[in-house]
């Protein structure tokens, strides 16, 4: 199965001028971390296409769905369940390092967390149980980091609300029509429940994190059992 790049491009395009919901009086919010304001090299763009665009005939494709980026994960890479490190130590051609060093950025401007916990263990788990098995995917539900303002601080949050919910259900489905994927996993609970919302037949696999890398490995290894058969 090939790419049509040119549609790959009108895809990120589209991220790239996304309008986010305004942020709510309870100091809820959501970052375009595509856009030109947190993204002004295009680097997190030019990853995603490049994860994206490698060439995968041959290859039956499975869609891995989390919930929205880490601020110490995508929302720095701007591929889902990666990081910096992962780019610079995942033996994978589609996690490709661009840039000169200096197009790593977090959503505050400083230095940059090198790892995340959920990406570091995704890729250590699907990364050699898919060495010679069907292509993985990633994405968010979405796509885009939501956050919680604490006394001034911003962090992560993952409880979404429902304009978010409806933004990443329409970026899902330009993911759906983009790819023929063979199988579509819910890593978690919460896009499991989104993608039952969207009458989508999902498989449903823990979450890695909390210390959750044992079940998360027994999950990968019965769907890849499900797969063979």
């Amino acid at each position: 199965m090939s790419v049509n790049h040119r549609r790959i491009d009108k895809f990120v395009e589209s991220l790239r001028t996304a309008q986010m919901p305004a942020e709510t009086s309870e100091g809820r919010g959501m970052v375009n971390i595509y856009d030109d304001m947190h993204d002004p090299g295009g680097w997190r763009r030019e990853r995603l296409r490049r994860f994206m665009t490698i060439p995968r005939e041959g290859h039956p494709l499975v869609l891995f769905v989390g919930i929205s980026p880490g601020e110490k994960g995508a929302a720095v890479s701007g591929v889902g369940f990666s990081s910096k490190k992962t780019f610079s130590e995942t033996p994978d051609p589609r996690l490709i390092p661009v840039g000169d060093g200096t197009e790593w950025i977090s959503m505050y401007g400083d230095d940059v967390a090198p790892t995340e916990a959920t990406a570091t263990i995704f890729w250590d788990v699907v990364g050699p149980a898919f060495s010679k098995h069907p292509l993985q995917v990633t994405w968010n539900a979405v796509p885009f980091w939501t956050y919680i303002a604490e006394n001034g601080v911003l962090k992560n949050r993952s409880h979404l609300l429902a304009c978010e919910v409806e933004l990443g259900r329409q970026l899902l489905t330009d993911i759906l029509g983009l790819f023929e994927f063979d199988t579509v996993v819910a890593v978690g609970a919460e896009p499991a429940s989104l993608l039952r919302n969207m009458e989508l037949d999902a498989t449903e696999v823990c979450h890695p994190s909390y210390g959750r890398k044992r079940e998360f490995r027994a999950g990968i290894e019965e769907l890849l059992d499900e797969l063979k058969s």
